[in-house]
């Protein structure tokens, strides 16, 4: 793997460091100016004084702990600043309509998202052409953002797509294959294959416990959507585990009051209540 592909997938910012969405926890600790070096649109961003490494680095704490409305504010600030300076067609103004078009999905705020992520995507492939990794990950988050809205007959297509560029590009065992895994498993699931997402998700949970180890959050990612699986299709008993272990992962690395940990609790409750426990 080259120098600019490691960076561009252990370091996520989404637009401006970008990576598909790993959890908060990080294989390797954020590195400014590695990833200065080799992303010469940011430096230049800060040298035009649109945006400076401090506040690169807040919106990142804030996007990592989930304070996803606090983010906002700044960013729509860089990229009014960025389309005045650099003009609607330039790398950096895509790469911060593809982060903010990521908080406002997270926000569930789609309509706002939808022509932010289509823009960033028209011009990377413009600029940078269709087997880029930006554009690949534009692809990816267009196709989050429509498994958000759920137009599952939209993001399949896409979510294969980019499984087959990160399959290709660094590996089946890699964790980024994992993640796009977890998503066409999700999808599968949303849509009631069951018996398609089930070895999707079995897959992806093996490559990050192997790669990643048994206790990083994207391991809990995995355990969370295995249990879901499996209580959708009635095994009760294999779900509630994988929940409670889960659980215990997330609580560890994000805290208890992260928005992910809010989910598994909920996801727990949601499996009692199917196993006819209400206490």
């Amino acid at each position: 793997m080259t120098a600019a592909w490691r960076v561009f997938y252990i370091c996520y910012f989404a637009g401006w460091l970008i990576f598909a969405h790993l959890p908060v926890a990080q294989a390797e600790e954020f590195d400014l100016e590695k990833v200065l070096k080799e992303n010469p649109e940011i430096r230049l961003a800060i040298e035009q004084k649109i945006i400076d490494d401090q506040s690169l680095k807040n919106v990142l704490t804030m996007f990592q702990q989930g304070r996803y409305g606090e983010a906002v504010p700044l960013v729509e600030e860089v990229l009014e600043k960025s389309e005045k300076v650099f003009g609607p067609e330039h790398a950096f103004t895509a790469t911060t309509q593809d982060f903010l078009a990521t908080l406002y999905v997270k926000l569930g705020k789609y309509d706002q998202a939808e022509p932010l992520q289509k823009q960033a995507l028209e011009v990377r492939r413009k600029l940078l052409g269709p087997d880029h990794p930006q554009t690949v990950t534009s692809i990816d988050n267009l196709a989050k953002l429509y498994f958000a809205r759920g137009a599952y007959d939209k993001a399949l297509p896409l979510f294969q797509q980019t499984l087959q560029f990160a399959e290709k590009a660094l590996g089946p065992e890699h964790f980024q294959t994992a993640i796009t895994l977890n998503y066409l498993a999700m999808v599968y699931d949303r849509t009631g294959s069951y018996d398609q997402a089930l070895p999707l998700c079995q897959r992806a949970l093996k490559i990050n416990e192997k790669v990643l180890g048994p206790e990083h959050p994207a391991v809990a990612l995995n355990l969370g959507l295995l249990a879901n699986l499996h209580r959708e299709m009635g095994a009760y008993d294999k779900a509630l585990p994988l929940c409670q272990r889960a659980l215990t992962i997330t609580e560890k690395a994000k805290g208890p009051n992260h928005p992910d940990t809010a989910t598994i609790i909920d996801n727990l409750a949601l499996l009692h209540k199917s196993m006819g426990n209400y206490k």
